[in-house]
């Protein structure tokens, strides 16, 4: 499953059933190894990146970027300390930015498709 796939929860059961349903069992639930080809270096870029992943900046109703502020307090919530803030940054908009160019592919090819129906 590819990563923009995996954050659009097609596919997936979301974090929070999972969780439910692995504290039902006493067992806790396998975040670890859910990200589809996250290394584990780099889960807490997309730990954080889960919580503020709908903070984007947009400009002329196109989103470039994700919120500086809503990462900061992600980064908050998670416990991360400001010396390693700024990789995690990094990281994160490196995410966005594969999101943001799966999601400009997908309407391009809407886009060619709908040309070629005639739409």
């Amino acid at each position: 499953m590819a990563l923009g796939e995996w954050f659009s929860g097609v596919g997936r059961i979301p974090c929070a059933k999972c969780e439910e349903v692995h504290l039902a069992i006493k067992k806790e639930p396998p975040c670890e190894t859910c990200f589809p080809g996250v290394h584990r270096w780099n889960t807490a870029a997309v730990a954080v990146y889960k919580e503020c992943e709908n903070q984007y900046v947009e400009i002329n109703g196109h989103i470039v970027g994700l919120s500086l502020e809503a990462f900061e307090i992600a980064c908050e919530w998670h416990g991360i300390i400001e010396e390693e803030r700024q990789e995690i940054w990094t990281k994160v908009k490196v995410i966005v930015g594969t999101l943001i160019a799966q999601c400009v592919e997908k309407a391009e090819e809407e886009k060619r498709l709908r040309k070629l129906e005639g739409k």
